[in-house]
């Protein structure tokens, strides 16, 4: 069986969010020790938001699915059932 690379594809918008995240839960070092590994990987790559959609109810949610776009991505995974919106458009 081939090895497949998944692609990653962040904003800076979605890395300041990872970045709070994890430093709400865990702390300061560690957060930034992930982010600054995450960086580093290959298959991680960043994204130039043009425009902003604003398709999703939750306002917060709206910079995925913007970056989804805008890297013109094959999936955007999450079990949020706020992004089940975007089946319709």
């Amino acid at each position: 069986m081939r090895n497949k690379q998944i692609d990653i594809f962040v904003t800076d918008e979605i890395m300041f969010e990872y970045e709070e995240k994890l430093k709400e839960k865990y702390n300061l070092i560690i957060a930034e020790n992930f982010i600054s590994s995450f960086r580093e990987l290959s298959n991680v790559h960043y994204v130039k938001v043009y425009f902003n959609w604003n398709l999703l109810n939750d306002e917060d949610d709206n910079k995925f699915a913007d970056c989804y776009l805008a890297a013109n991505a094959e999936l955007l995974i999450t079990n949020d059932k706020g992004f089940n919106k975007l089946k319709e458009v």
